[in-house]
């Protein structure tokens, strides 16, 4: 008998403490925690950021250039960091002077040197370095249309003329040899920088954009080239006209603007007060003079002489471009973020919630013994 009691408190004894396991997260004793069912780790991530990423600087204006003003310069910058600490810059060799926008500065005649630094909160410096010049005697950029530079043109060389030269500019000549020629008849400050220099070296004189000088018409834009909206004389090559007039803006232009020279073998001379649009039409029946018989085109022989190519005082005239010093280029990398992985959540919870069918498995078997020992021990009684 007592060897049964043992085994019925044992079985008890199991069952209840599985059932105990099965059910809580804690078993507590006497109001004391006593096992925690949880080991518990943190979720937060940890970031360690490690970059290489210097500081961007990119620099338009000013450029590597020569500049043949020194005055209000532009200076344009753009510098890129996500981390960006502070910005300066020094113009040469001067003090560190702190950037907080693009702005406009003076620089001296000759080489001229800039350098743009930023840092970082990683302590990170980047600089870049500008070498400019500043030549005031260069003269101006001047663009032409490649028949106005034909070797028999009598075009004004352009590139031979200093500043001071361009800007009192003496029988200024456009020349296309195959269609006509304009011979400007007062000074001409080709220099004039109305409209500013903006982030120019130099001023561009695009006469290819804004002149024509083509079969029967010559134009300038005056809108775009105002320092040659001048008087001139206009010729005009290979017409076949019998009795011209002339045009402007293809209307018949007044006598307070056009003033005929001459019309003779194909060749019409006329003076204009100022520039726009200029060509001829027929302006009679052919082989018919208009006003009673007179002509308005006294005949004159054309002689063509070739305008000298400029000279500019002093020997060779002052142009081109220094070469580009490229400053060193920084390469941008990516920054690596480095995540701590995460801890792994360990839980007897867990655990036992898979043993679940254990415990119901082991009361089954323990109540079967409990109710097989009683009937024995009835039988024993009997």
């Amino acid at each position: 008998m007592e060897r049964d009691k043992r085994i019925i408190v044992a079985a008890l004894f199991i069952l209840v403490s599985l059932a105990l396991l099965s059910n809580f997260n804690l078993i507590e004793i006497i109001g004391g925690s006593l096992i925690d069912t949880y080991a518990v780790t943190s979720d937060a991530a940890v970031n360690i950021t490690v970059t290489d990423d210097f500081p961007s600087i990119n620099i338009s204006s000013p450029r590597n250039l020569t500049y043949n003003h020194g005055l209000n310069l532009l200076f344009n910058f753009t510098i890129n960091d996500s981390n960006l600490d502070s910005r300066f810059y020094s113009l040469n060799g001067g003090a560190n002077t702190t950037l907080t926008a693009n702005f406009t500065f003076n620089a001296s005649e000759g080489s001229n040197t800039l350098r743009v630094y930023a840092n970082d909160s990683f302590n990170q410096l980047s600089s870049v370095t500008v070498i400019f010049f500043v030549s005031e005697t260069l003269g101006e950029d001047v663009e032409l249309p490649t028949e106005y530079e034909d070797p028999i043109a009598d075009t004004t060389n352009f590139s031979a003329l200093n500043k001071s030269e361009q800007q009192n500019l003496e029988n200024m000549i456009l020349h296309s040899p195959n269609f006509g020629k304009i011979t400007f008849g007062e000074v001409i400050n080709l220099s004039d920088n109305t409209y500013g220099y903006g982030d120019e070296a130099r001023l561009l004189i695009n006469l290819s954009a804004y002149t024509i000088i083509s079969n029967n018409r010559i134009l300038i834009s005056s809108e775009d080239l105002i320092q040659l909206n001048k008087s001139a004389t206009i010729e005009l090559y290979n017409l076949t006209f019998s009795d011209p007039i002339i045009l402007k803006d293809d209307v018949e232009c007044p006598d307070t603007i056009c003033t005929i020279i001459s019309y003779s073998g194909g060749t019409a001379i006329f003076n204009v007060t100022h520039f726009t649009e200029y060509s001829l039409e027929e302006g009679a029946i052919a082989g018919q003079a208009r006003q009673g018989g007179k002509s308005n085109w006294p005949t004159a022989t054309i002689v063509k002489t070739s305008q000298p190519e400029g000279v500019a005082p002093g020997g060779e005239a002052i142009g081109g471009e220094t070469p580009a010093v490229k400053p060193k280029e920084q390469i941008p990398t990516k920054a690596a973020e480095i995540q701590k992985p995460k801890g792994l959540r360990i839980s007897l919870e867990s655990f036992w919630s898979e043993l679940v069918i254990l415990p119901f498995i082991l009361t089954v078997i323990l109540f079967l013994i409990f109710v097989r020992l009683w009937f024995k021990k009835r039988r024993v009684k009997k």
